[in-house]
Protein backbone atom coordinates (compact mmCIF):
# COMPACT_ATOMS: atom_id res chain seq x y z
CA UNK A 1 0.00 0.00 0.00
CA UNK A 2 1.21 3.36 -0.88
CA UNK A 3 1.81 5.84 1.78
CA UNK A 4 -0.57 8.67 1.79
CA UNK A 5 0.40 12.13 0.41
CA UNK A 6 0.90 14.67 2.90
CA UNK A 7 -0.85 18.44 2.57
CA UNK A 8 2.66 19.65 2.22
CA UNK A 9 4.27 17.30 -0.52
CA UNK A 10 5.51 18.75 -3.91
CA UNK A 11 6.41 16.54 -6.57
CA UNK A 12 8.93 16.42 -9.34
CA UNK A 13 10.03 14.03 -12.22
CA UNK A 14 13.35 12.99 -12.92
CA UNK A 15 13.99 11.69 -16.30
CA UNK A 16 17.23 9.86 -17.61
CA UNK A 17 17.97 7.36 -20.52
CA UNK A 18 21.28 6.69 -22.06
CA UNK A 19 21.68 6.35 -26.05
CA UNK A 20 21.05 2.26 -25.90
CA UNK A 21 18.01 2.77 -23.64
CA UNK A 22 16.64 5.26 -26.46
CA UNK A 23 17.30 2.41 -29.15
CA UNK A 24 14.81 -0.17 -26.79
CA UNK A 25 12.03 2.10 -27.35
CA UNK A 26 10.63 0.59 -24.58
CA UNK A 27 9.76 1.88 -20.70
CA UNK A 28 13.61 3.58 -20.36
CA UNK A 29 12.17 6.22 -23.32
CA UNK A 30 11.99 9.87 -21.91
CA UNK A 31 8.24 10.00 -23.39
CA UNK A 32 7.19 6.77 -21.29
CA UNK A 33 9.23 7.23 -18.53
CA UNK A 34 7.31 11.05 -18.32
CA UNK A 35 3.61 9.48 -19.07
CA UNK A 36 4.36 7.08 -15.88
CA UNK A 37 5.42 9.33 -13.45
CA UNK A 38 2.39 11.70 -14.19
CA UNK A 39 0.23 9.17 -13.52
CA UNK A 40 1.57 8.50 -10.71
CA UNK A 41 1.26 11.36 -9.33
CA UNK A 42 -1.97 12.00 -10.47
CA UNK A 43 -2.68 8.81 -8.66
CA UNK A 44 -1.46 10.12 -5.26
CA UNK A 45 -3.74 13.29 -5.83
CA UNK A 46 -1.37 15.92 -6.41
CA UNK A 47 -0.05 17.70 -9.70
CA UNK A 48 3.24 16.97 -11.17
CA UNK A 49 5.54 20.12 -11.05
CA UNK A 50 8.70 20.85 -12.74
CA UNK A 51 10.38 17.73 -14.77
CA UNK A 52 14.18 17.32 -15.05
CA UNK A 53 15.34 15.47 -18.23
CA UNK A 54 18.42 13.99 -18.71
CA UNK A 55 18.35 12.65 -22.97
CA UNK A 56 21.39 10.56 -23.84
CA UNK A 57 23.22 10.55 -20.71
CA UNK A 58 24.95 7.42 -18.70
CA UNK A 59 23.95 6.50 -15.49
CA UNK A 60 27.36 5.79 -14.23
CA UNK A 61 28.01 9.18 -13.32
CA UNK A 62 26.44 12.27 -12.08
CA UNK A 63 27.86 14.68 -14.59
CA UNK A 64 24.36 15.30 -16.12
CA UNK A 65 23.05 19.05 -16.87
CA UNK A 66 19.49 18.55 -15.43
CA UNK A 67 20.31 16.19 -12.27
CA UNK A 68 22.72 19.40 -11.71
CA UNK A 69 20.17 21.71 -12.03
CA UNK A 70 17.94 19.09 -9.86
CA UNK A 71 20.26 18.85 -6.80
CA UNK A 72 20.34 22.60 -7.03
CA UNK A 73 16.57 23.06 -6.51
CA UNK A 74 16.37 20.48 -4.33
CA UNK A 75 19.01 22.65 -1.93
CA UNK A 76 16.65 25.65 -2.31
CA UNK A 77 13.89 23.50 -0.98
CA UNK A 78 11.60 23.96 -4.15
CA UNK A 79 9.97 20.73 -3.84
CA UNK A 80 9.92 17.45 -1.16
CA UNK A 81 9.42 14.41 -3.69
CA UNK A 82 11.62 13.56 -6.38
CA UNK A 83 10.07 10.82 -8.42
CA UNK A 84 11.63 8.25 -10.72
CA UNK A 85 10.46 5.37 -13.00
CA UNK A 86 13.29 3.34 -12.03
CA UNK A 87 16.18 3.41 -9.61
CA UNK A 88 18.32 3.30 -12.04
CA UNK A 89 16.96 6.29 -14.11
CA UNK A 90 18.17 8.01 -10.74
CA UNK A 91 21.97 6.27 -11.39
CA UNK A 92 23.33 2.85 -11.92
CA UNK A 93 25.56 1.56 -8.88
CA UNK A 94 27.34 4.02 -6.79
CA UNK A 95 26.34 7.04 -8.93
CA UNK A 96 22.64 6.32 -7.28
CA UNK A 97 23.56 5.88 -3.98
CA UNK A 98 25.13 9.03 -3.99
CA UNK A 99 22.35 10.91 -5.57
CA UNK A 100 19.84 9.47 -3.35
CA UNK A 101 22.12 10.54 0.13
CA UNK A 102 22.43 13.80 -1.81
CA UNK A 103 18.77 14.68 -2.19
CA UNK A 104 18.22 13.04 1.36
CA UNK A 105 20.50 15.03 2.80
CA UNK A 106 18.57 18.49 0.99
CA UNK A 107 15.29 17.00 2.54
CA UNK A 108 13.69 15.53 -0.27
CA UNK A 109 12.70 12.14 -0.79
CA UNK A 110 13.05 9.61 -3.36
CA UNK A 111 9.65 7.72 -5.14
CA UNK A 112 9.58 4.80 -7.61
CA UNK A 113 7.05 4.35 -9.60
CA UNK A 114 8.03 0.86 -10.92
CA UNK A 115 9.49 -0.46 -7.96
CA UNK A 116 8.91 -0.64 -4.30
CA UNK A 117 11.57 -1.32 -1.69
CA UNK A 118 10.12 -1.88 2.69
CA UNK A 119 11.78 -0.27 5.37
CA UNK A 120 12.63 -3.76 6.82
CA UNK A 121 15.87 -5.60 6.57
CA UNK A 122 14.19 -6.93 3.45
CA UNK A 123 13.63 -4.06 1.78
CA UNK A 124 17.18 -2.76 2.65
CA UNK A 125 18.65 -6.41 1.15
CA UNK A 126 16.24 -6.35 -1.88
CA UNK A 127 17.78 -2.34 -2.79
CA UNK A 128 21.06 -3.21 -2.24
CA UNK A 129 20.69 -6.15 -4.77
CA UNK A 130 18.74 -4.63 -7.70
CA UNK A 131 21.46 -1.83 -7.23
CA UNK A 132 23.87 -4.35 -7.57
CA UNK A 133 22.09 -6.21 -10.54
CA UNK A 134 22.26 -2.62 -11.94
CA UNK A 135 26.12 -2.10 -11.62
CA UNK A 136 26.27 -5.55 -13.43
CA UNK A 137 24.76 -4.63 -16.05
CA UNK A 138 26.96 -1.71 -16.80
CA UNK A 139 29.87 -3.83 -16.24
CA UNK A 140 28.53 -6.40 -18.89
CA UNK A 141 27.65 -3.96 -21.79
CA UNK A 142 31.01 -2.28 -21.23
CA UNK A 143 32.59 -6.18 -21.72
CA UNK A 144 30.40 -6.98 -24.73
CA UNK A 145 31.60 -3.56 -26.29
CA UNK A 146 35.24 -3.95 -25.15
CA UNK A 147 34.75 -7.16 -26.83
CA UNK A 148 33.21 -6.03 -30.17
CA UNK A 149 35.69 -3.61 -30.96
CA UNK A 150 38.69 -6.28 -30.01
CA UNK A 151 37.31 -8.18 -32.91
CA UNK A 152 36.39 -5.31 -35.24
CA UNK A 153 39.65 -3.85 -34.83
CA UNK A 154 41.61 -7.81 -35.43
CA UNK A 155 39.12 -7.91 -38.55
CA UNK A 156 40.03 -4.20 -39.84
CA UNK A 157 36.72 -3.26 -40.13
CA UNK A 158 36.28 0.61 -39.63
CA UNK A 159 35.16 1.45 -35.93
CA UNK A 160 33.26 4.65 -37.17
CA UNK A 161 33.65 8.38 -36.82
CA UNK A 162 35.19 10.85 -39.23
CA UNK A 163 36.77 8.94 -42.11
CA UNK A 164 40.40 9.88 -42.99
CA UNK A 165 40.83 12.33 -45.90
CA UNK A 166 41.83 9.89 -49.00
CA UNK A 167 39.98 7.10 -47.86
CA UNK A 168 36.35 5.81 -48.22
CA UNK A 169 34.24 3.17 -46.00
CA UNK A 170 32.98 0.40 -47.71
CA UNK A 171 30.21 -2.14 -46.34
CA UNK A 172 31.95 -6.01 -46.72
CA UNK A 173 29.21 -8.10 -47.10
CA UNK A 174 30.65 -11.22 -46.67
CA UNK A 175 31.26 -10.84 -43.76
CA UNK A 176 27.85 -11.65 -42.49
CA UNK A 177 25.69 -10.50 -40.06
CA UNK A 178 22.96 -12.04 -37.68
CA UNK A 179 20.71 -9.06 -37.72
CA UNK A 180 19.35 -8.38 -41.61
CA UNK A 181 18.03 -4.99 -40.69
CA UNK A 182 21.39 -4.36 -38.95
CA UNK A 183 24.05 -2.34 -41.16
CA UNK A 184 27.18 -4.49 -41.94
CA UNK A 185 30.34 -3.71 -41.15
CA UNK A 186 32.92 -1.78 -43.30
CA UNK A 187 36.20 -1.20 -44.50
CA UNK A 188 38.63 1.48 -45.15
CA UNK A 189 39.56 1.62 -49.18
CA UNK A 190 41.83 3.92 -50.79
CA UNK A 191 39.78 6.40 -53.07
CA UNK A 192 41.09 6.84 -56.31
CA UNK A 193 40.60 10.61 -56.68
CA UNK A 194 41.78 11.40 -52.82
CA UNK A 195 44.63 9.32 -52.38
CA UNK A 196 46.88 11.10 -54.90
CA UNK A 197 46.44 14.32 -53.44
CA UNK A 198 47.44 12.59 -49.88
CA UNK A 199 50.53 11.58 -51.44
CA UNK A 200 51.35 14.95 -52.56
CA UNK A 201 51.37 16.46 -49.36
CA UNK A 202 53.30 14.07 -47.78
CA UNK A 203 55.88 14.77 -50.79
CA UNK A 204 55.20 18.55 -49.82
CA UNK A 205 56.21 18.37 -46.68
CA UNK A 206 59.12 16.00 -46.86
CA UNK A 207 60.33 19.14 -49.47
CA UNK A 208 59.34 21.90 -47.25
CA UNK A 209 59.14 20.84 -43.70
CA UNK A 210 56.36 23.48 -43.67
CA UNK A 211 52.42 23.09 -42.75
CA UNK A 212 51.51 25.92 -44.03
CA UNK A 213 52.51 24.82 -47.75
CA UNK A 214 50.62 21.74 -47.69
CA UNK A 215 47.60 23.59 -46.52
CA UNK A 216 47.59 26.03 -49.43
CA UNK A 217 47.99 23.36 -51.81
CA UNK A 218 45.27 21.19 -50.07
CA UNK A 219 43.20 24.11 -50.18
CA UNK A 220 44.03 24.82 -53.82
CA UNK A 221 42.89 21.45 -54.97
CA UNK A 222 39.85 20.73 -52.30
CA UNK A 223 36.50 22.41 -50.80
CA UNK A 224 37.72 20.99 -47.47
CA UNK A 225 38.75 23.63 -45.17
CA UNK A 226 42.14 22.48 -43.89
CA UNK A 227 44.38 24.58 -41.51
CA UNK A 228 47.59 24.13 -39.66
CA UNK A 229 46.19 21.50 -37.01
CA UNK A 230 44.28 19.39 -39.72
CA UNK A 231 47.14 18.94 -41.61
CA UNK A 232 49.05 18.28 -38.92
CA UNK A 233 46.74 15.71 -38.01
CA UNK A 234 46.55 14.36 -41.77
CA UNK A 235 50.46 13.47 -42.02
CA UNK A 236 50.70 12.14 -38.31
CA UNK A 237 48.08 9.70 -39.26
CA UNK A 238 49.03 5.94 -39.05
CA UNK A 239 46.12 5.11 -41.21
CA UNK A 240 47.70 5.96 -44.58
CA UNK A 241 49.94 3.33 -44.03
CA UNK A 242 47.22 0.70 -43.34
CA UNK A 243 47.22 1.09 -39.38
CA UNK A 244 44.01 0.51 -37.63
CA UNK A 245 44.90 2.05 -33.88
CA UNK A 246 41.86 2.43 -31.60
CA UNK A 247 42.17 3.13 -28.00
CA UNK A 248 44.58 0.29 -26.87
CA UNK A 249 44.07 -2.31 -29.53
CA UNK A 250 46.15 -1.84 -33.09
CA UNK A 251 46.66 -3.88 -36.04
CA UNK A 252 49.57 -2.49 -38.37
CA UNK A 253 47.59 -3.99 -41.53
CA UNK A 254 44.10 -3.98 -41.26
CA UNK A 255 43.48 -1.33 -44.63
CA UNK A 256 45.30 -1.07 -47.56
CA UNK A 257 48.16 1.99 -47.46
CA UNK A 258 48.32 5.21 -49.32
CA UNK A 259 51.90 5.84 -48.46
CA UNK A 260 54.76 3.36 -48.03
CA UNK A 261 55.73 2.75 -44.38
CA UNK A 262 59.43 4.07 -45.11
CA UNK A 263 57.78 7.05 -46.91
CA UNK A 264 55.62 7.96 -43.98
CA UNK A 265 57.71 7.41 -41.27
CA UNK A 266 60.65 9.85 -43.48
CA UNK A 267 58.21 13.06 -42.49
CA UNK A 268 57.46 11.64 -38.86
CA UNK A 269 60.46 13.84 -37.18
CA UNK A 270 59.48 17.17 -38.25
CA UNK A 271 55.66 16.49 -38.67
CA UNK A 272 55.36 15.89 -34.97
CA UNK A 273 57.70 18.55 -33.32
CA UNK A 274 54.90 20.79 -31.36
CA UNK A 275 54.45 23.48 -32.87
CA UNK A 276 55.85 27.24 -31.01
CA UNK A 277 53.03 28.84 -29.32
CA UNK A 278 53.16 31.71 -30.98
CA UNK A 279 53.14 29.70 -34.78
CA UNK A 280 49.56 28.46 -33.56
CA UNK A 281 46.97 29.88 -35.52
CA UNK A 282 43.04 30.40 -35.89
CA UNK A 283 41.80 28.63 -38.32
CA UNK A 284 43.96 29.85 -41.91
CA UNK A 285 44.86 33.25 -40.01
CA UNK A 286 48.19 33.16 -38.29
CA UNK A 287 49.03 35.26 -35.27
CA UNK A 288 52.03 36.75 -36.05
CA UNK A 289 52.62 38.06 -32.87
CA UNK A 290 50.35 36.24 -30.09
CA UNK A 291 52.10 36.25 -26.83
CA UNK A 292 53.89 39.51 -27.46
CA UNK A 293 51.06 41.81 -26.96
CA UNK A 294 50.68 42.70 -23.73
CA UNK A 295 48.09 45.21 -22.21
CA UNK A 296 49.93 48.15 -20.56
CA UNK A 297 47.14 48.88 -18.07
CA UNK A 298 46.08 45.60 -16.40
CA UNK A 299 49.49 43.16 -16.99
CA UNK A 300 47.66 40.99 -18.84
CA UNK A 301 48.35 39.38 -22.84
CA UNK A 302 46.30 39.86 -25.81
CA UNK A 303 44.56 36.84 -27.00
CA UNK A 304 42.97 36.03 -30.55
CA UNK A 305 39.51 37.32 -31.15
CA UNK A 306 37.25 37.42 -34.43
CA UNK A 307 34.57 38.89 -35.30
CA UNK A 308 32.45 37.79 -38.72
CA UNK A 309 31.24 39.88 -40.98
CA UNK A 310 29.67 39.04 -44.27
CA UNK A 311 31.72 36.98 -46.21
CA UNK A 312 34.81 37.54 -44.24
CA UNK A 313 35.95 37.40 -41.09
CA UNK A 314 38.26 40.77 -38.94
CA UNK A 315 40.43 39.44 -36.81
CA UNK A 316 41.98 41.46 -33.25
CA UNK A 317 44.34 40.89 -30.98
CA UNK A 318 41.88 41.62 -27.91
CA UNK A 319 42.50 42.25 -23.97
CA UNK A 320 41.80 38.59 -21.85
CA UNK A 321 40.31 40.87 -18.91
CA UNK A 322 38.60 42.79 -21.04
CA UNK A 323 36.80 40.09 -22.43
CA UNK A 324 36.33 37.94 -19.07
CA UNK A 325 35.38 41.17 -17.52
CA UNK A 326 37.52 41.59 -14.98
CA UNK A 327 38.34 44.99 -15.83
CA UNK A 328 37.67 47.74 -18.41
CA UNK A 329 40.69 48.23 -20.68
CA UNK A 330 40.95 51.71 -22.19
CA UNK A 331 41.60 49.79 -25.91
CA UNK A 332 39.78 46.66 -26.08
CA UNK A 333 41.23 45.31 -29.03
CA UNK A 334 43.38 45.85 -32.18
CA UNK A 335 43.06 45.20 -35.25
CA UNK A 336 45.59 42.12 -36.33
CA UNK A 337 46.42 42.62 -39.89
CA UNK A 338 47.18 46.33 -39.41
CA UNK A 339 49.33 46.10 -36.56
CA UNK A 340 50.80 43.07 -38.55
CA UNK A 341 51.91 45.67 -41.11
CA UNK A 342 52.40 48.41 -38.86
CA UNK A 343 55.05 46.50 -37.30
CA UNK A 344 56.89 45.18 -40.30
CA UNK A 345 56.55 48.92 -41.68
CA UNK A 346 58.25 49.78 -37.93
CA UNK A 347 60.56 47.10 -38.75
CA UNK A 348 61.34 47.96 -42.59
CA UNK A 349 62.06 51.97 -41.29
CA UNK A 350 64.45 51.16 -38.82
CA UNK A 351 66.39 48.17 -40.87
CA UNK A 352 66.72 50.08 -43.96
CA UNK A 353 67.21 54.22 -43.03
CA UNK A 354 70.14 54.52 -41.10
CA UNK A 355 69.24 57.91 -39.64
CA UNK A 356 65.96 56.02 -38.37
CA UNK A 357 67.98 53.23 -36.62
CA UNK A 358 70.21 55.92 -34.86
CA UNK A 359 67.55 57.78 -33.98
CA UNK A 360 65.05 54.79 -32.34
CA UNK A 361 68.11 53.59 -30.51
CA UNK A 362 69.00 57.33 -29.30
CA UNK A 363 65.90 58.03 -28.11
CA UNK A 364 65.83 54.26 -26.52
CA UNK A 365 66.15 54.53 -22.19
CA UNK A 366 67.37 50.79 -22.35
CA UNK A 367 71.05 51.74 -22.77
CA UNK A 368 71.75 53.60 -19.87
CA UNK A 369 74.70 52.99 -16.93
CA UNK A 370 73.47 51.45 -14.14
CA UNK A 371 72.26 53.27 -10.97
CA UNK A 372 75.07 55.58 -9.68
CA UNK A 373 74.24 54.10 -6.00
CA UNK A 374 75.55 50.76 -7.13
CA UNK A 375 78.93 52.60 -8.71
CA UNK A 376 79.68 54.57 -6.00
CA UNK A 377 79.60 51.71 -4.06
CA UNK A 378 81.54 49.64 -5.67
CA UNK A 379 84.04 52.24 -5.41
CA UNK A 380 84.32 52.47 -2.17
CA UNK A 381 84.23 48.78 -1.87
CA UNK A 382 87.48 48.90 -3.97
CA UNK A 383 89.15 51.34 -1.71
CA UNK A 384 88.18 49.34 1.29
CA UNK A 385 89.66 45.90 -0.23
CA UNK A 386 92.66 47.77 -1.26
CA UNK A 387 93.22 49.23 2.14
CA UNK A 388 92.94 46.09 3.82
CA UNK A 389 95.16 44.39 1.24
CA UNK A 390 98.00 47.03 2.32
CA UNK A 391 97.17 46.70 6.26
CA UNK A 392 97.65 42.42 5.29
CA UNK A 393 101.00 43.17 4.08
CA UNK A 394 102.31 44.71 6.63
CA UNK A 395 101.43 42.67 9.42
CA UNK A 396 102.66 39.48 7.08
CA UNK A 397 106.50 41.56 7.04
CA UNK A 398 106.19 42.36 10.80
CA UNK A 399 105.65 38.70 11.11
CA UNK A 400 108.40 37.65 9.23
CA UNK A 401 110.65 40.49 11.40
CA UNK A 402 109.58 38.16 14.20
CA UNK A 403 107.81 41.09 16.61
CA UNK A 404 104.84 40.51 18.72
CA UNK A 405 104.07 37.12 16.78
CA UNK A 406 100.88 36.36 18.72
CA UNK A 407 99.12 39.87 18.39
CA UNK A 408 99.98 40.21 14.83
CA UNK A 409 98.45 36.45 14.05
CA UNK A 410 95.03 37.85 15.89
CA UNK A 411 95.49 40.76 13.87
CA UNK A 412 96.39 39.23 10.85
CA UNK A 413 93.14 36.55 10.67
CA UNK A 414 90.49 39.22 11.55
CA UNK A 415 91.97 41.19 8.53
CA UNK A 416 91.46 38.40 6.45
CA UNK A 417 87.56 37.75 7.61
CA UNK A 418 87.19 40.55 6.87
CA UNK A 419 89.05 40.68 3.34
CA UNK A 420 86.80 37.74 2.39
CA UNK A 421 83.09 39.37 3.44
CA UNK A 422 84.63 42.81 1.13
CA UNK A 423 85.56 40.25 -1.58
CA UNK A 424 82.15 38.79 -1.19
CA UNK A 425 80.11 42.13 -1.34
CA UNK A 426 81.82 43.10 -4.52
CA UNK A 427 81.40 39.70 -6.04
CA UNK A 428 76.96 40.38 -5.65
CA UNK A 429 77.52 43.80 -6.47
CA UNK A 430 79.47 43.36 -9.77
CA UNK A 431 76.62 40.82 -10.65
CA UNK A 432 73.75 43.35 -10.23
CA UNK A 433 75.75 46.15 -12.19
CA UNK A 434 76.35 43.58 -14.75
CA UNK A 435 72.88 42.52 -14.87
CA UNK A 436 71.94 46.29 -15.04
CA UNK A 437 74.01 47.00 -17.85
CA UNK A 438 72.84 46.35 -20.98
CA UNK A 439 75.64 47.37 -23.84
CA UNK A 440 74.33 49.99 -26.39
CA UNK A 441 74.58 48.32 -29.81
CA UNK A 442 75.81 49.97 -33.23
CA UNK A 443 72.89 50.37 -35.93
CA UNK A 444 75.40 49.05 -38.68
CA UNK A 445 75.39 45.75 -36.84
CA UNK A 446 71.27 46.15 -36.57
CA UNK A 447 70.60 47.30 -39.86
CA UNK A 448 73.05 44.27 -41.17
CA UNK A 449 70.66 41.64 -39.04
CA UNK A 450 67.78 42.87 -40.07
CA UNK A 451 67.93 44.36 -43.34
CA UNK A 452 67.10 40.65 -45.33
CA UNK A 453 63.53 40.75 -43.62
CA UNK A 454 61.71 43.17 -45.95
CA UNK A 455 63.11 41.48 -48.81
CA UNK A 456 62.44 37.64 -47.56
CA UNK A 457 59.34 38.31 -46.33
CA UNK A 458 56.28 37.79 -49.06
CA UNK A 459 58.20 34.19 -49.90
CA UNK A 460 58.32 32.87 -46.23
CA UNK A 461 55.80 30.98 -45.04
CA UNK A 462 53.10 31.73 -41.99
CA UNK A 463 56.16 29.50 -39.22
CA UNK A 464 58.86 31.06 -40.66
CA UNK A 465 56.78 34.42 -40.34
CA UNK A 466 56.14 34.06 -36.60
CA UNK A 467 59.47 32.98 -36.35
CA UNK A 468 61.05 36.45 -37.61
CA UNK A 469 59.09 38.45 -35.74
CA UNK A 470 59.51 37.06 -32.74
CA UNK A 471 62.99 37.63 -32.78
CA UNK A 472 62.97 41.02 -33.74
CA UNK A 473 59.63 42.15 -31.57
CA UNK A 474 60.15 42.33 -27.54
CA UNK A 475 56.25 43.06 -27.09
CA UNK A 476 53.66 45.64 -28.24
CA UNK A 477 51.99 47.57 -25.86
CA UNK A 478 48.53 49.00 -27.38
CA UNK A 479 48.03 52.32 -25.21
CA UNK A 480 45.63 54.33 -27.21
CA UNK A 481 43.25 53.23 -29.79
CA UNK A 482 44.92 54.10 -32.30
CA UNK A 483 48.54 53.98 -30.95
CA UNK A 484 50.69 50.91 -29.66
CA UNK A 485 54.18 51.29 -28.01
CA UNK A 486 56.68 49.00 -29.65
CA UNK A 487 59.37 47.02 -28.06
CA UNK A 488 61.92 45.87 -30.44
CA UNK A 489 65.32 43.42 -29.57
CA UNK A 490 68.00 43.95 -31.68
CA UNK A 491 69.54 39.74 -31.45
CA UNK A 492 72.45 41.10 -33.54
CA UNK A 493 75.51 38.91 -32.72
CA UNK A 494 77.41 40.27 -28.88
CA UNK A 495 74.68 43.70 -29.43
CA UNK A 496 71.50 42.25 -27.89
CA UNK A 497 69.61 43.65 -25.89
CA UNK A 498 65.97 45.33 -26.30
CA UNK A 499 65.06 48.71 -28.09
CA UNK A 500 62.03 50.70 -26.85
CA UNK A 501 60.81 53.02 -28.76
CA UNK A 502 58.53 55.37 -28.12
CA UNK A 503 57.34 55.68 -31.39
CA UNK A 504 53.19 56.07 -31.94
CA UNK A 505 52.14 53.73 -35.01
CA UNK A 506 48.68 55.85 -35.40
CA UNK A 507 51.82 58.13 -37.25
CA UNK A 508 55.30 57.08 -37.05
CA UNK A 509 54.34 53.52 -38.44
CA UNK A 510 51.64 54.65 -40.88
CA UNK A 511 48.91 53.17 -39.08
CA UNK A 512 46.13 55.33 -40.49
CA UNK A 513 43.22 56.14 -37.65
CA UNK A 514 40.56 54.91 -40.94
CA UNK A 515 42.58 51.66 -40.99
CA UNK A 516 41.52 50.58 -37.72
CA UNK A 517 37.76 50.33 -38.24
CA UNK A 518 36.93 50.83 -34.19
Amino acid sequence: MRTPRRVEDRYVAYLRCSTDDQKEGDYSTIDTQRELCTAYVSGKGAVLGEVYADEGRTGTNLKRPEWERLLADAKSRRFTVVVVTYMSRLGRGDAGTVAEYLLREAGVRVEYVKESFTADTAGFVNKTMTRFVDAMYVENVRQWTRTKMEQMVKRGYFCGGTVPFGYRAVPIPEAGVANRDKEPPKRLVPDPDEAPIVRQAFALFAESHSFAVVRDYLKSVTDRKWHIGTVRYMLTNRVYIGALDFGSWHNERAYEPIMAREEWQAVQEFARRPLPRAARGNGDFTYYLRGKVRCPYCGCSYTHYEVPRPGYRVRYYACLSNMKRITRCPVGRVNADKLHAAVLREVTEAATHATRMHRVIAESGGWERPDEALLATRAQLAKRAQFLGMQIGNITRAIGAGRAVGPLLSALEKLEAEQAEVQMQRDKLEARIAAATVKRPRAADVMNAWRGIPELWPSLTEEERTQVLSAVVERVEPVEKLHVDLFLSTGSGSHEGMLATDEKMGAGAGLEPATFGL
